[in-house]
Order: structure tokens, then C-alpha cells, then sequence
């Protein structure tokens, strides 16, 4: 009598989970998330991320932060002129300018001019100009209020 062969059953091998596969899989899992979780928030830099004192002004991209968002860092320094009052509202305009500057060390962010008082008198502004290489402000304004009147520049400054 012959003999008949049968075929080999194939076996499977044995699901087992190896200290090589969970190993492998954390490693997976760190590389795909982890710059994911240096900053928490999205797209955000809070105070608690920074350490004092380190940003500067030349750290920040120009116009990518308002004065409003920076706390206490931006310091005011003013100056004045006292213009003479005109012919008392018949238009002639006495013209004066002043100018206002950083202290050393400091950038100037912005600048704005203003009369000491302007109910309802004849004052203008003429102009206020921002000189960044000079980190200076300097407004122009007329009086034809009749009375001397103190006109106002302020350079608004940051620690460069």
C-alpha cells in the first residue's frame, strides 16, 4: 500500500508583542509629536515662556508688535515749546516746531504732537514726523489763539 503524502499545514507565527515592537512604537509616536508640545497654545509666546529682560527691539520683526501689547516697557519722553498767540483768530498763524528724543540706548516705536490747551481756540497741527535713524519726533503746529500756548512733542521709546 502507498503511502500518501499530505501537505504540511503552514502555521502562523505566534502574535506576540516584543519589547522591540513597543520600543519602536514609542519611538514612532515621540518623533511625530514632539515639536508639537514645546509651546503650549497655538502660534503664542506668553511671559511665562520668556525669560525678563531678553527680547529686545531688534529681536522683533518690524510692525509685528503694537505698542499696546508691550506692558511697561515703552518710556514717553516729551518736549515743548511755548508758541506766541497770533492776532487773536484773524489767521496769522504763528508757526513754531519742536522735537522730542529717545534717550541714548532706547528705539524710537512712535510719536504723536499736542497742544496744552485746545478748547475750541485756533491751534493746528502741521505736522509730526518720525526720524528712525534719530530716534527723534518732531511736530509742527500753529497758534492764532490770541494767548501763548505750549505745543508737545512725545517720542514714545522701547530699550533696543
Amino acid at each position: 500500500m502507498a503511502t500518501e503524502r499530505r501537505p504540511k499545514r503552514q502555521t502562523r507565527p505566534a502574535k506576540r508583542i516584543t519589547p522591540a515592537l513597543v520600543l519602536s512604537a514609542v519611538a514612532l509616536f515621540t518623533a511625530l509629536s514632539g515639536a508639537a508640545v514645546a509651546l503650549p497654545g497655538s502660534n503664542t509666546v506668553n511671559s511665562g515662556d520668556i525669560v525678563d529682560q531678553t527680547v529686545k527691539a531688534r529681536d522683533m520683526k518690524t510692525a509685528s508688535v503694537k505698542a499696546d501689547e508691550i506692558s511697561d516697557g515703552i518710556q514717553p519722553r516729551s518736549n515743548s515749546v511755548s508758541v506766541p498767540g497770533g492776532g487773536a483768530e484773524n489767521g496769522a498763524y504763528i508757526v513754531e516746531q519742536v522735537s522730542a528724543s529717545c534717550a541714548p540706548g532706547e528705539e524710537l516705536i512712535s510719536g504723536s504732537g499736542h497742544w496744552s490747551n485746545n478748547d475750541d481756540e485756533e491751534l493746528f497741527l502741521q505736522e509730526v514726523v518720525l526720524d528712525h535713524n534719530a530716534e527723534t519726533v518732531t511736530v509742527r503746529g500753529g497758534n492764532d489763539a490770541g494767548a501763548n500756548r505750549s505745543l508737545f512733542a512725545v517720542a514714545h521709546c522701547i530699550q533696543a
